[in-house]
């Protein structure tokens, strides 16, 4: 490569793929991870391993209730869990803990929580939820794990570098699966099948009870923004929820009032707006909005759906970020940046009301002017089947995978079809540019 300094010489790294549209590199390690985060303060990975072992049945005094009866009869493998300390500089793990033969994770976060071992009073702890496994007779249980990444005097035989391990500082055992946690103003927000519990770290040894809530039947996912609080359930979709510490309650803002299997549910948000969006079993995203002005709302009672996207991709895990422009407002809109269940990533993001109506026009008339698959009318394949609306909502989501194929047109005509809609190519593309090049 030639330069304004002379020639470089510039090496591929060897062990990235380039080949798909984000650089990628395969670290295998010998077992499937049902949850990952990442440290921020340290720079270290927690992973939560899915393992195999051997099923035994204990009763409330921890009794076996059964043991095989003949050589040929042996216990079934069940599901169990390990949590890993990962330096991915190097990729060994420095720490873990291992759970019971019959507990597994369901969802473990970073939270933020009171605690007297720092100057300002708060410190960041991996907050983890499992499932107790006790056999078709008992009921099964679940507990709220609270750990904390220690640093520790390392062996000079074995590293030079500094050292973490993994320190249990609090478990709190539950009478039901704790499918999802999350913090919540130095708080902990813990779910126990159809409970909400919000919780307090005292004296950094266990957690206390401030506030509870009965919301749907099953709890699959919790996310917060400031003191307000999205709930997703497996039958009675997603409500909308508010914390308030003087006194200690959780009040309930709105719900969407529909059966919906809501399998994680999210905050979108501008700096003067702010949208609910929920993801299905079916890959089916909802766009709901908390309008108590709106008569329909019921007085706010009601969460309002304004639109619906077939995905066709079901997705159980997501993150929001911050997406920046040139002309960054104080406070930046967010993109959500979703995992689906067969490997893919999406994203969705907010767009301004000019850039929106341009790419709408554009994506009409790709559907009448380019080749479709298999004869299949792309609009069609986005169209939610939805008996209590009397049209389709499919117009506040647009369909980047269709838009995308815009690019490849040849120049003449994507002049043609931008003249069709009343712009010219130039700003078709610094908008399509905007949206895609931001990842």
């Amino acid at each position: 490569m030639y330069t304004e300094d002379g020639p470089i010489l510039v090496e591929w790294i060897p062990e990235f793929q380039f080949d798909n549209v984000l650089p990628t590199r395969s670290i295998p390690r010998g077992r499937a991870y049902s949850s990952v985060l990442f440290d921020p303060s340290t720079s270290l990975i927690v992973a939560a391993s899915s393992l195999q072992a051997r099923f035994t049945s204990f009763d409330e005094d921890g009794n076996k209730l059964w043991e095989p009866d003949a050589p040929n009869v042996t216990e079934p493998n069940v599901d169990c869990s390990a949590l890993e300390l990962i330096a991915p500089d190097i990729w060994v793990t420095m720490d873990g803990f291992e759970f019971a033969t019959n507990e597994y994770v369901n969802d473990m976060t970073i939270v933020t929580l009171e605690t007297a071992a720092t100057e300002t009073g708060k410190k960041d702890f991996i907050a983890v939820g499992t499932s107790i496994d006790r056999g078709e007779d008992l009921a099964v249980k679940g507990a709220t794990y609270i750990f904390e990444i220690a640093e520790v005097v390392p062996d000079p035989a074995v590293s030079q570098r500094r050292w973490y391990k993994l320190r249990l500082r609090c478990r709190d055992d539950a009478k039901g699966p704790v499918t999802a946690v999350c913090g919540l103003n130095d708080y902990l927000v813990s779910s126990m099948g159809q409970k909400i519990f919000v919780r307090a770290f005292d004296s950094d040894e266990r957690l206390v009870g401030v506030a509870f809530m009965d919301v749907g039947v099953y709890v699959t996912s919790l996310r917060t923004l400031k003191n307000l609080l999205l709930i997703g359930d497996a039958v009675k979709s997603v409500s909308f929820v508010a914390f308030q510490e003087d006194p200690y309650k959780l009040v309930l803002l709105s719900k969407d009032i529909q059966r919906v299997c809501v399998t994680q549910a999210d905050f979108l948000f501008t700096d003067d707006d702010l949208q609910i969006v929920t993801g299905d079993e079916e890959g089916i995203v909802r766009i709901y909005e908390y309008n108590p002005q709106d008569p329909d709302s019921r007085d706010g009672r009601h969460l309002l759906l304004r639109t619906e996207f077939n995905g066709q991709r079901e997705y159980r895990t997501s993150v929001t970020v911050a997406h920046r422009t040139k002309e960054d407002p104080p406070i930046p809109s967010s993109r959500l940046v979703t995992g689906s269940t067969n490997g893919s990533l999406a994203s969705l993001t907010i767009l301004d009301e000019a850039s929106h109506k341009r790419l709408a026009l554009l994506q009409g008339q790709l559907i009448r002017n380019i080749q479709h698959t298999a004869a299949l009318n792309p609009k069609a394949f986005r169209i939610v089947r939805n008996d209590y609306v009397s049209k389709p909502l499919t117009r506040g989501i647009l369909d980047g995978d269709l838009l995308s194929q815009y690019e490849g047109l040849p120049i003449n005509r994507q002049v043609e079809v931008t003249q069709q809609i009343g712009t010219d190519r130039v700003n078709v593309l610094r908008d399509w540019i905007e949206v895609r090049g931001s990842w």
